[in-house]
């Protein structure tokens, strides 16, 4: 996958997301996105996303799976 295919792809994901949350009557904290590999954990924004976990600042994490 090119970086435009990367691009359109996280753009579409964040349609699905909202989608779904606007749905289900939820709010969103925020979107967490590295354009990485997810076979490690020292990427930035997983690293944010955990530590606003810690703090509680959100209940519930939604992660897409692309099939």
């Amino acid at each position: 996958m090119d970086k435009e295919e990367q691009k359109a792809s996280l753009k579409y994901q964040k349609e699905l997301f909202y989608r779904y949350v606007m749905e289900q009557g939820w709010d969103i904290y925020d979107f967490y996105v590295d354009v990485q590999t997810g076979t490690t954990a020292k990427r930035k924004n997983l690293q944010k996303m955990i530590q606003d976990a810690q703090e509680k600042k959100y209940d519930i994490i939604l992660a897409y799976h692309a099939r």
